[in-house]
């Protein structure tokens, strides 16, 4: 068995094997902890990007909703807010102040409501870059015990205590 002192009492020496770590060791656990970070940034990137793509994906929708209602809110719904006033001006009798103000009330309430809805549709699409959030968080203490966890002896591999 590799690291066992022999029985008749030859050194380790004897069997070909430095008693300790040699430098081509270290440097290969240096070597192989590089690469095993690096793997893991690279998967952290790749998951961002598939999760930026998402959010891009679902805030589309959004966007192009709040697009659509400032360019209606800016074109056509002030002539319509003055035409319906004045409708109520006409055929119910009433003052220009009251139904104008009716009108803008109703408008503005719409509005409103309108823009709650929009607001919680994008907040949600946020959700998505929290799954790339958790695992950079859970990768990074990952690296953080690698660097810092205590290392063993190598001839004490395959021992517990």
């Amino acid at each position: 068995m590799v690291r066992q002192t022999p029985v008749n009492g030859a050194a380790p020496e004897a069997s070909g094997e430095p008693p300790f770590a040699s430098v081509g060791d270290v440097s290969s656990h240096a070597t192989d902890l590089v690469y095993d970070v690096i793997t893991l940034i690279e998967l952290q990137f790749k998951l961002l990007y598939v999760d930026v793509r998402e959010v891009l994906s679902r805030a589309t929708g959004g966007v192009v909703l709040l697009a659509a209602l400032v360019a209606v809110v800016l074109g056509c719904v002030p002539v319509l807010l003055v035409a319906t006033a004045e409708l109520l001006v006409m055929h119910a009798g009433w003052g220009r102040p009251g139904a104008y103000f009716l009108i803008a009330g109703a408008a503005g309430l719409v509005a409103i409501a309108v823009g709650l809805v929009t607001v919680r549709r994008l907040r949600s699409v946020g959700a998505v870059l929290a799954r790339s959030h958790a695992e950079l968080l859970k990768n990074l203490e990952f690296a953080k015990s690698l660097a810092s966890s205590p290392r063993r002896n190598p001839q004490d591999r395959g021992t517990r205590f």
